[in-house]
């Protein structure tokens, strides 16, 4: 393990970025969805609550990116293995992490073979994976939250009404009711 941690070394330092980068992404999403939610629901309650979503923001956002990192995305040997043979190395790297333990002849000589390719791999040959879908997700929570601040804030500074207020506007006025009395004569 020692052994193969140094030959990965140049490569988990890029993957470890990449991990923390999507640990930042999914836990800002999460906590922008919850700000949001936050914001529009103070927006209808009346109560001028920017800076508790702006704290929900930060606060979840420092909370879940560690959390995310060390049980999701931090780079495992496997992981590594498997990155590195995704750029053409026939999965020598990962059967190499699979033989460390392994002290036979071949094994030996495919490890040598390995780690020969592996000196032919440089880090700058790995991009960043960020899979379309957590992008798409940050972009949307993004927006989602912009808009419950936009709104909290405008209803803070009397621009618009708040949420209850709008809402009871768009009831209908229940419909006027004329009596009208008749004058009877009274039977003596």
């Amino acid at each position: 393990m020692k052994k193969e941690r140094n030959v990965f070394n140049k490569f988990y330092g890029k993957l470890a970025r990449e991990g923390l980068l999507k640990s930042l992404m999914v836990s800002a999403s999460i906590a922008f969805v919850i700000a949001g939610l936050c914001a529009f629901a103070t927006w209808f309650l009346g109560i001028n609550a920017l800076w508790i979503s702006l704290g929900i923001i930060g606060g979840l956002t420092l909370i879940l990116t560690p959390i995310f990192y060390f049980k999701k995305f931090r780079p495992t040997t496997k992981s590594i293995a498997k990155r590195l043979d995704s750029l053409g190395l026939e999965e020598r790297i990962l059967t190499m992490s699979e033989l460390t333990s392994d002290d036979s002849y071949i094994a030996m000589k495919q490890r040598e073979d390995a780690e020969e390719a592996l000196k032919k791999v440089q880090p700058k040959s790995l991009k960043y994976a960020i899979s379309w879908v957590t992008i798409v997700c940050l972009s949307v929570a993004t927006v989602f939250t912009g808009a419950g601040m936009t709104v909290n804030s405008l209803a803070a500074n009397g621009i618009i009404a708040d949420g209850g207020k709008i809402i009871e506007d768009l009831k209908p006025d229940p419909p006027e009711v004329f009596y009208t009395l008749k004058d009877r004569k009274s039977v003596v």
